[in-house]
Parts: C-alpha cells; sequence; structure tokens
C-alpha cells in the first residue's frame, strides 16, 4: 500500500510537473502567440499558487488524516483553516504555479496552451469525479459552500465575504479575460461594424465622463446589493455573460473603428488615451453596454427589496447613459451596442432560457427514429450531430485563423472515422446500436493533428495570429505594455522605445506624423491618431 501511494503521489509531484514543462518547451517554437514575460509578475503568482497548495495539504494532512490522493482519499472530511475560504485550494493553487512559471519564463505555449488545458482538467477532474466521491462517502453537507463562494439564492442580507466572492470570482477573471483577448491582438480578416450613416457623425468628447463612469459603476453595484439573491443574479448573469461574449470575441474577427477627433480637453485626451491602450479587440458585442445592463438590473433588485423605486430609476438611467456614450465617444459602434442589448435579454431571465434549452434538447433527445436499407441503417439524429460538428467545425475554424482551416477540417474528418470505428469494432452490440465512440473520436483527433503535415495542412504554422513578429510597419500603439514585448525588448520606432505611452511618443516625434501615411494618422485602438493636425479617417482621410 505504501509503495502504491508513493508511486500515485510520484505522478502528480514529479511526472506531470515534468511532463507539463517538457510540453510547454517543445511547444512554444510551434505557438505563434504573444510572449508575455515579466518575472516579477509570474514569480508573485507562482508563490501564491505554492503556498495555496501547501495550505491545502498540510489541512488534509493534520485535519484529515491522510494526502491528497483520490485513489486513497483522507478519512475524514476538511472544512477549517484553508477549506473553510475556498474550496479546492491545491487545484487553483496549481493553475496560479502552472501561469505563474509561464510568465516568469516568457513562455507562450505555457500561458495559452498549458495554462488553461490544467485549468480545465482540475475542473473536470472536480465537477466529474471529487464532487460526486465527496457526496457519497460524507453525505450531501459535504458540498457546503465555503466562506468565499457566490451567495445563495435567498433574500439575507449579503455579507462582506460574499461581496469579496464575487470580486475574486467574478470581476478579477473578467479583467484577466479581457486583457487576455487583448493581448491576442486583432485576428486575421478582421473587419469592422461601423454603418454608413454613423461614420460622419462628430465624436462628443465631453461624453467620455458618462463612457469611463462604467469602471465605477460596476464594482459599487457588486458593493451597494442588498440581498443575497440579487447578488447571486448579478454574479451568475456576469458569469454567462463573460462566456458567451469571450466566445464571440475570440471566433468572430470584429476590431473596433473609431471616428477621427482632435482632443480639446481632458476628457478628449482621457478618450483618446483609452482608444490608443485598445488593439481594437474585444468590441462585437460591447461588453460595457452589457455590464451597464447587467448592473441596472441589480440595481432594480434593489428597488422591489427595499420598496424604494429610486434604486432602479437611478440604475437604469445610469445604463442608458452609458450606453449612448459608448455610441458618443466611438468607442462602440451601433452594431456592437445593439449585439449587447440583444444578448441582456436572454442574460436577463436565464432561468427561463436555461429552461427552454433543456426542453429542446430534450425533444431533440427523444425524437430517436431509425430506418434500415439493406444493411444501413439511418438515424434522424444524424442531422442533429452533424449541425453540432458543423457549428464546432465554425467554431474551432474562425479561433484558429483561415490557413488553419483546412488541418481543422481534416482532425474532424479523422475524429469522425476513428469514432464510428472504435463504436462498431470495440463498443457495438445489437441492443447499443451505437454509432459512435468518444475515444476513438478524441483518439482520431490525436491521429489528425499528428498527420495534418503529412496531407498538405500543416497545423502549427498557419494562420494563427502571430504577435511576436515584429517589422518596421508595426503600429506603435499594439505593443504600448512593456510586458508584451518577448524578454524585455524594447523596439526602436522612430528612435522612441515602444514601451513608452503611445500619448509620449505621439507629442515627442512630429516627423513621424508627417511621414506616415494618413491611414496610420489616426488614435484608433491600437493605431495612431493625428494630435497636431486635422484627424484623417481610416477610410481615406475623411475630416
Amino acid at each position: 500500500m505504501r509503495l502504491a501511494r508513493l508511486a500515485y503521489g510520484a505522478v502528480f509531484v514529479v511526472f506531470l510537473p515534468v511532463g507539463l514543462l517538457l510540453w510547454a518547451r517543445a511547444t512554444s517554437p510551434l505557438v505563434r502567440l504573444p510572449v508575455i514575460y515579466v518575472p516579477e509578475a509570474g514569480a508573485a503568482l507562482a508563490t501564491l499558487g505554492v503556498l495555496l497548495i501547501a495550505a491545502g495539504i498540510r489541512d488534509v494532512i493534520v485535519l484529515g488524516g491522510g494526502l491528497p490522493m483520490n485513489a486513497f482519499p483522507p478519512p475524514h472530511l476538511v472544512r477549517t483553516r484553508i477549506y473553510r475560504w475556498v474550496r479546492d485550494p491545491i487545484y487553483i493553487g496549481f493553475v496560479l504555479v502552472c501561469a505563474g512559471v509561464s510568465i516568469a519564463a516568457g513562455s507562450p505555449a505555457g500561458l495559452w496552451i498549458v495554462t488553461p488545458v490544467t485549468a480545465l482538467a482540475c475542473a473536470a477532474l472536480v465537477y466529474g469525479y471529487e464532487r460526486h466521491d465527496l457526496r457519497r462517502r460524507f453525505g450531501k453537507d459535504a458540498l457546503q459552500p465555503p466562506v468565499l463562494s457566490i451567495p445563495p439564492d435567498d433574500d439575507n442580507a449579503a455579507s462582506a465575504t460574499h461581496r469579496a466572492a464575487v470580486f475574486l470570482w467574478v470581476l478579477i477573471p473578467w479583467v484577466v479575460i479581457f486583457y487576455a483577448v487583448q493581448a491576442l491582438g486583432r485576428q486575421a480578416g478582421a473587419f469592422g461594424t461601423m454603418l454608413a450613416f454613423e461614420s460622419g457623425w462628430t465624436v462628443l468628447q465631453w461624453t467620455e465622463l458618462g463612457y469611463v463612469s462604467t469602471y465605477l459603476f460596476i464594482p459599487v453595484t457588486a458593493l451597494l446589493i442588498r440581498t443575497q439573491r440579487d447578488l447571486r443574479r448579478f454574479a451568475v448573469q456576469a458569469l454567462i455573460a463573460i462566456v458567451v461574449v469571450s466566445i464571440a470575441w475570440l471566433t468572430i474577427p470584429v476590431v473596433a473603428t473609431n471616428r477621427p477627433f482632435i482632443p480639446t480637453s481632458a476628457l478628449g485626451r482621457l478618450l483618446a488615451l483609452e482608444q490608443a491602450h485598445s488593439n481594437g479587440v474585444a468590441a462585437f458585442p460591447a461588453f460595457h453596454v452589457l455590464w451597464a445592463l447587467i448592473a441596472a438590473e441589480a440595481w432594480h433588485g434593489n428597488a422591489r427589496s427595499s420598496g424604494r423605486n429610486w434604486w432602479g430609476w437611478i440604475g437604469w438611467l445610469w445604463a442608458a447613459i452609458i450606453t449612448v456614450t459608448s455610441v458618443t465617444t466611438s468607442m462602440h459602434t451601433v452594431v456592437e451596442v445593439g449585439a449587447a442589448i440583444a444578448l441582456f435579454l436572454p442574460i436577463r431571465h436565464y432561468e427561463r432560457t436555461w429552461a427552454s434549452i433543456r426542453a429542446m434538447t430534450e425533444l431533440i433527445a427523444n425524437s430517436w427514429k431509425e430506418w434500415r436499407v439493406g444493411p444501413i441503417r439511418i438515424i434522424n439524429h444524424g442531422v442533429w450531430g452533424a449541425a453540432g460538428a458543423g457549428v464546432g467545425l465554425l467554431v474551432a475554424g474562425s479561433a484558429a485563423g483561415p490557413d488553419c482551416l483546412g488541418a481543422v477540417i481534416w482532425m474532424a474528418l479523422c475524429s469522425l472515422v476513428c469514432a464510428g470505428l472504435w463504436a462498431q469494432a470495440l463498443e457495438g452490440s445489437s441492443k447499443l446500436l451505437r454509432p459512435f465512440g468518444w475515444y476513438g473520436g478524441i483518439l482520431g483527433g490525436v491521429v489528425g493533428a499528428l498527420t495534418a503535415a503529412a496531407v498538405g495542412c500543416p497545423a502549427a504554422s498557419g494562420g494563427v495570429r502571430d504577435r511576436r513578429a515584429v517589422d518596421s510597419n508595426l503600429r506603435p500603439g499594439a505593443l504600448s505594455r512593456p510586458g508584451m514585448l518577448s524578454r524585455r525588448a524594447r523596439i526602436a520606432w522612430c528612435g522612441h522605445s515602444l514601451s513608452a505611452s503611445p500619448l509620449a511618443r505621439h507629442a515627442a516625434c512630429p516627423p513621424c506624423r508627417r511621414s506616415r501615411p494618413r491611414d496610420t494618422a489616426l488614435f484608433d485602438r491600437g493605431q495612431h491618431r493625428d494630435w497636431g493636425g486635422a484627424a484623417a479617417s481610416a477610410r481615406g482621410g475623411d475630416a
């Protein structure tokens, strides 16, 4: 038994970390994504992760009377010390260590591939096995939420720890995701959504005050929500929106287009600064508007719980101001704002939306019909499977880029064929009549990835977003943060360091303004706008 425990522990303490390091090292040359190299921040993040892991292991040994091993679980449930505050400190710490080491080492594969896969694997293990195992061994009380968790669905007053949990599990992850998408930069074939009739609208610089108030509106909302039920609704709506919008940002190649203007006031300069420090991504749908509407719904909840209608009026008025100023500042287009409003409607009533999705899913699942034509069996569910696979291919192809679409299709084809062969050869029976095998599909995907280059569809060298290649035509705003430069490189542009702010470079380099093409004279997101004369339009110089 002791030897078995040593072997089991060695897998997770030695072989798994070493395997992840070798995986990141082997794939980093192939991953053409931004290098985030900030040793101090990475070391701090990894240290925090190590402390969480150490605290979790210590409490399991001391209080649980065993080791943190699923194969040899401790006999006692631990609900105090670190486990009183968070449910899975070891897994959370391990993911933080992966991210911190990747940032400290400047490993693109470690940050963009290994860390997300590790996080998903931990979540799968927790929700797919450990929660069920805890309930089986210790009863339903074993899954009582820790202190730092999304509040329960009741009318009790929201506590400070509940509000802290919303910041920890909702708002902070949102900021991380936003800047991660910004770091990925623009996709190949990106397009704008500005309509012809709005391209000539004047930028109202003073309305930046309403737009920038979003950064106050959201955290204040989390602090002022009265009941646990309303705070829970705010958190759940925000989490749903984060997942849906993040997928949209990664798969729909929309780039923000800002109307030109000459800053004439402090608010104008603030607006120009905000546009300059964005790569133009993370624009569709407009999350500023979606956040504002979700927050206004929470203020409306305060009106219901307190009987004071002015809560709702203030919330919806504030959200309306943010929505309108998103257009008047040209931070978002009418289409981007409209998409956010349309998305808010199903999110607002997410229980009904979920019930409708579940009812439709059950209707499809229970509509099984089959017809036999000789030895061939035709199943009506094949239509739904094809539709699901088609959507998956569309999402995967959009995320990978147009040059990788052939590899995505090849991998999907291999997965489909291997799934069918696996089912018929290993899982098929007269009772199951199973058309596909899940494990065979996974194996087929691996085979497809390994053979993609041999069939003329390389999976690793195509149109993946390349943000490390820097040439003389690089927009100076694209790598404005030092941490986004490989190994702290300082790339000179017109004699000025790209680590300087875009405003500082712009003010210090008047000859550059005269020599650059007009389409780069914009202070657009990820672009440069002209401070010295009439601003030119990206479409050809419209004033």
